[in-house]
């Protein structure tokens, strides 16, 4: 009776061990057969084999449509400051005097016909002060589009990462299914041969079932990971088998010194620079308002009466009794005072920002290095230990299972250590401006 209530026991346990490997199977078929449907209607669909992440930043720069705003932006503003550079326009204007009056001046026998031409003439170099505010927000947008640049390839990267250590799950997954499959093998012979107890087959086949769900859901977070990772390449399509780099290349992270000397050339720090020089050209400006601008004009005016004519010559100059611009130079000067202040509070941020960085980037280092050079190893040796012990005899199958849990727990943690230490070090080098190096090499290559 014993034996047949372990039949029915192993019965269930059997299809739920099988049922996630037939869902897996099935989800790849369709998955192939709807990439393969999508490339015959696209034929600009990009495919490639390994996926590096110097394509994956390109496809973002080249293909993103908020960088294709920003470079609009950056055009029409290139249109203002030329537009601000133009003299004024003079002006031709005509007037008629002495006419349609009474007596003398009846109907245009006394009418005086002037044809002038004025020009506005500005005075304190208002219009090189405009050109140069004009410029001044040109250059703040070219600083706004390097930070957009900046954070877009600093989150791609953070995709590219993430795939990189979704794989590396996956493969191990794939692997403890394999040692879960071999385990379960011996035991059923084992269990054949009279020497343990059926239970322990119902163990390994749990255990089995269990690394199999595992497996099927580290492929559905790598599935969401490479999602992630397309929505940065706007409509750009691209298929890639996996992505291109390792993980395990790690380096000591640098000196506080030598990182906050990299923060000058920041963009997110020039974008106050050029931002303080847009104020500045702004209260000069201000002040140059002070000045009146002159208006002159000349033209030649005709007599009616006596078919006569003679040059007339004008000119205009506001008297600056009330309004002298003060409330603008005030105006103007506390943006000035503001904007170093600003720049001042973003360079203690940034500061902050990339210290902090700096200590969590050790932390994860530190990590990833015992974890690669202590613990795996005792893990690993512990495991071939019990599983050798088992064979002997000397262990029972929750001890061999137990060794293979912590060895594969332990393999886990060093891959989010690794990833930890690769987002953090891709979140300093996007505030330093290093992650335009990226571009160039990859990670796990030589990025000196």
């Amino acid at each position: 009776m014993k034996q047949i209530n372990n039949n029915i026991l192993l019965f269930p346990l059997i299809f739920i061990t099988l049922m996630p490997q037939t869902v897996f199977i099935k989800s790849v078929a369709f998955a192939g057969l709807g990439q393969s449907e999508i490339q015959g209607k696209n034929e600009s669909v990009i495919t490639v084999d390994d996926l590096f992440l110097e394509q994956a930043l390109g496809f973002v720069l080249s293909g993103n449509p908020h960088l294709k705003r920003l470079e609009s932006e950056i055009s029409a503003l290139n249109g203002a400051a030329i537009q601000a550079g133009l003299l004024p326009n003079p002006e031709i204007g005509t007037e008629v005097e002495n006419f349609a009056g009474q007596g003398d001046m009846n109907g245009f026998d006394s009418a005086e016909t002037t044809i002038y031409l004025s020009q506005l003439i500005e005075t304190g170099f208002k219009r090189d002060k405009r050109h140069r505010i004009a410029l001044s927000e040109k250059d703040l947008a070219v600083k706004d589009y390097e930070i957009a640049r900046l954070d877009l390839m600093a989150s791609a990267s953070r995709a590219f990462i993430r795939v990189l250590s979704a794989q590396e799950l996956y493969e191990l997954d794939r692997a403890l299914v394999q040692v879960a499959e071999k385990t379960a093998a011996v035991i059923d012979e084992r269990v054949a041969a009279g020497k343990v107890s059926p239970v322990e087959k119902t163990r390994t086949m749990i255990e089995l079932a269990a690394a199999r769900n595992e497996a099927l859901q580290a492929q559905r977070e790598l599935n969401a990971s490479r999602e992630e990772l397309s929505s940065y390449w706007g409509d750009k399509q691209v298929y890639f088998k996996r992505a291109a780099g390792d993980l395990e290349v790690i380096r000591e992270p640098q000196s506080p010194e030598e990182l906050v000397k990299m923060l000058d050339h920041s963009p997110y720090i020039s974008k106050w620079d050029s931002e303080i020089e847009r104020k500045s050209a702004e209260l000069e400006l201000a002040r140059a308002k002070a000045i009146p601008d002159i208006s002159l004009s000349a033209g030649v005016r005709n007599f009616q009466e006596t078919d006569y004519n003679a040059f007339v010559f004008g000119i205009t100059v506001p008297i600056p009794v009330f309004d002298r611009n003060q409330g603008g130079v005030m105006e103007a000067s506390a943006r000035l005072e503001s904007a170093r202040y600003s720049r001042r509070e973003a360079t203690i941020s940034l500061k902050s920002r990339l210290l902090s960085g700096l200590q969590r980037l050790r932390a994860a280092y530190s990590q990833a290095s015992v974890l690669k050079r202590d613990i795996m190893p005792q893990a690993q040796a512990a495991y071939q230990a019990t599983e050798q012990g088992y064979k002997e005899g000397k262990f029972n199958l929750m001890q061999l299972l137990d060794a293979q849990r912590t060895l594969f727990n332990v393999k886990r943690q060093y891959i989010a250590a690794l990833e930890d230490y690769h987002l953090i070090r891709t979140d300093i080098e996007g505030l330093t401006g290093l992650i335009r190096l990226k571009a160039e090499n990859n990670i796990g290559g030589n990025d000196e």
